[in-house]
């Protein structure tokens, strides 16, 4: 076993601050500058050296062993100041036991009525707009997004309590990543009062929510009523509960996810049919002949094999969850090198998925690449989209099927064509979500009732 300071350092580092400005100024020129060869390298942020996974077999490795490459580290210490234990973010310890008690609210039987819900308020944003209407575009799919997730959590929310709570989120996640990047002594220079004020507010008013589902008793056959059954004793059962402040964590967790992830995917995805003429063509013909003149039902998402594809290569080339960390829980090996207890580690699927080595030509926007391998995902896919092992997003089923029923819908009544002022660049921050996405929507002539 060697020692942590034969893993190199990656190129750039600066006196003091380390990677730091990288990360903060050019984050993903900076992941795409790492060198191929090497399976490790360490980053500096700040005094703190992290080491990174240069390659799909170690990030894999680092996923698949959970108890020992815990959730912690730079990010998720910063994450648990909004999101608390939810299962993106709780520990090894606590994990098991959530996941098997919010298993339930994301069982595939609940899926069709998930999708019900989701379309109530697509159709009505699909109506909404008019004929040669300017769109921004991001801004547009984020506020459906989390209008679906808040139905699909709560079945009856005020809109200004809706609005409110998506504002706070858009804040808090805007200020985490770059708090991340920062000692703690430092990083309360990022958002300052107003930051933790807001954090304090999301979670007051989600915990105000689950205490009168719990004192109504009601099942109103939404998300939190599926997890208030979970912190209701069962004849037999001797399970630790979960409590007021857990649920709230695991809402908190349920709105990041479907806003934030759902929202940029939708949001790449018509920026680059806008693009790519020939793919657009190819995926209005499947939605024509799938659909005819009717909106999707949850149904027709296996038959939407071109849909399917445009969504997995906009996810490999914008991965949402674009970095993490973990720490070590004990000394152990990684990659042949002896990685001490309390060491940082860091993944990044936008690094694995922009290996040329394994896609090539990486930047270029393909999703005929995964019809050739359509038939059945492989054991070594490199999209690491979605996490890996125990820790694979509980919410994936959930979060494709209301993505791809949204690309399916506005692609059935519209063309959206790019902007020629606009400026579409990704907005790097603990999502990796995108801006200036301008476009203008285009009627198409086959209208579905």
């Amino acid at each position: 076993m060697t020692k942590l300071a034969s893993i190199p350092l990656a190129p750039g580092a600066l006196p003091w601050i380390g990677h730091s400005l990288s990360l903060l100024r050019a984050p993903l020129d900076f992941m795409r500058s790492m060198p191929s060869d090497t399976a490790l390298v360490r980053l500096r942020v700040g005094n703190i050296d992290a080491i990174l996974a240069c390659s799909p077999d170690l990030t894999r490795d680092i996923l698949m062993r959970d108890q020992v490459f815990d959730k912690g580290g730079l990010l998720f210490d910063r994450v648990r100041e909004f999101l608390g234990n939810g299962l993106s973010s709780c520990p090894y310890a606590m994990h098991r036991r959530h996941r098997r008690l919010v298993q339930p609210v994301f069982q595939t039987r609940r899926l069709p009525n998930y999708a019900r819900t989701m379309m109530k308020h697509i159709e009505p944003t699909l109506r909404g707009w008019q004929d040669g209407q300017r769109l921004d575009l991001a801004a547009e799919m984020q506020a459906l997004t989390a209008r679906i997730v808040i139905a699909t959590m709560f079945a009856d929310l005020p809109m200004q309590t809706m609005s409110a709570l998506i504002g706070d989120f858009g804040y808090v996640l805007d200020c985490a990543y770059r708090r991340m990047l920062l000692p703690p002594n430092l990083a309360s220079w990022i958002g300052g009062s107003r930051y933790e004020a807001t954090c304090q507010r999301l979670r007051d008013e989600l915990g105000r929510m689950v205490r009168l589902y719990r004192e109504a008793g009601i099942d109103r056959g939404d998300l939190l009523s599926l997890l208030v059954v979970a912190t209701e004793a069962r004849p037999g059962r001797d399970d630790p509960l979960l409590s007021d402040v857990e649920v709230t964590d695991h809402l908190l967790t349920f709105f990041v996810g479907g806003m934030e992830t759902c929202g940029s995917v939708l949001t790449w995805a018509f920026h680059f049919l806008s693009q790519h003429p020939t793919i657009e063509a190819r995926f209005h013909a499947e939605l024509d002949a799938v659909l005819g003149d009717r909106l999707p039902k949850y149904e027709d998402i296996p038959a939407l094999v071109e849909t399917s594809c445009i969504v997995k290569e906009v996810l490999r080339i914008y991965p949402p969850a674009w970095i993490a960390t973990r720490i070590a829980t004990e000394d152990t090996l990684l990659g042949g090198h002896s990685i001490p207890a309390g060491s940082t580690i860091v993944i990044s699927p936008y690094l694995i998925q922009h290996n040329p080595q394994l896609f090539p030509e990486p930047e270029r926007f393909d999703p005929d690449r995964w019809q050739r391998s359509e038939s059945g995902r492989r054991k070594d896919d490199p999209l690491f989209a979605w996490a890996g092992g125990a820790r694979r997003c509980i919410g994936e089923n959930f979060a494709l099927t209301e993505t791809m029923l949204t690309l399916a819908s506005i692609g059935s009544y519209w063309r959206l064509v790019a902007d020629p002022t606009g400026r579409a660049r990704p907005a790097v921050g603990a999502v990796l979500g995108p801006r200036g996405v301008d476009m203008k929507a285009k009627r198409r002539n086959r209208v579905p009732h």
